[in-house]
């Protein structure tokens, strides 16, 4: 997947939450990507997911503001992931094979 597809999906992803009022933190990949690149660009590594910390509490609303955009959510034992729906229209949300999107809950 190239790494404008997964920024994009970052961007729309937070600006969604970021407009439903719920809070959000860049973690892993894309967090250490974006200090790694603000001291050598040319060291930063690509991911191909999005990783997010969200409140335990804000579960049902991220799970309602994530599938508004297309994605399906799966649970995986502690984890939440939302998987982007194969059936998610690809003018809307990028085309491609479905990407994971794990908020992580403390």
């Amino acid at each position: 997947m190239a790494v404008h597809r997964v920024e994009e999906r970052l961007k729309r992803v937070t600006a969604a939450l970021n407009a439903a009022g719920v809070p959000c933190a860049v973690v892993g990949g894309n967090a250490v990507a974006a200090w790694v690149g603000s001291v050598d660009p040319g060291a930063t590594r690509a991911t191909r997911n999005v990783d997010l910390l969200v409140r335990r509490l804000d579960a049902d609303r991220v799970t309602t503001v994530l599938e508004s955009i297309g994605f399906v959510r799966e649970n995986l034992r502690d984890i939440v992931l939302f998987l982007l729906s194969p059936a998610a229209n690809p003018a809307s949300i990028w085309s491609g094979r479905p990407t994971g999107f794990a908020p992580h809950t403390p």
